[in-house]
């Protein structure tokens, strides 16, 4: 335990604890809106999307892969969940529930691919990537889609 708390010392992780921290206090003094209910809720829905990516690469990560193709697996999957939303009126769960098919399927392909061709998972997950996005602007011609609802 001790060469463990002596290491974190030493270490990068330490360093940027201490700036976080410090920044933490310095804005808190400064202003009165930092430590507010209202501030972390907006922060939290401002930054959940990322985390919520952040979290699934980093059990990539962790597994010793990498995927590349991620931010274009959550566009194809968000625009098919808000045209089931938008378009077809379905209710929440249900575009829930396709959204998180759809990114689960494409994912799913990237592994079969990475184990089938025996490809360094880099390689497939740039080729996918630009597949990806090259499907999803051909078959929506790259427009947005407005009008979300408002639980979206």
């Amino acid at each position: 335990m001790h060469s463990l708390i002596t290491r974190f010392k030493r270490s990068s992780e330490a360093y940027l604890t201490v700036v976080i921290l410090l920044f933490v206090v310095i804005l808190s003094v400064t202003t009165q809106d930092f430590l507010t209910l209202n501030n972390w809720v907006d922060l939290i829905e401002s930054y959940s999307v990322t985390a919520i990516l952040a979290i699934g690469l980093f059990v990539v990560l962790v597994t010793g892969g990498i995927d590349i193709s991620f931010a274009a697996t959550a566009s194809v999957s968000q625009y098919i969940a808000a045209y089931a939303a938008t378009r077809l009126n379905m209710p929440p769960p249900v575009v829930l529930l396709i959204g998180a098919t759809v990114g689960t399927v494409l994912g799913c392909f990237n592994a079969i691919l990475i184990d089938r061709l025996r490809a360094t998972a880099i390689i497939i997950t740039i080729s996918t990537m630009s597949v990806y996005f090259a499907l999803l602007m051909y078959f929506t011609s790259g427009k947005s889609i407005y009008g979300l609802p408002g639980w979206w």
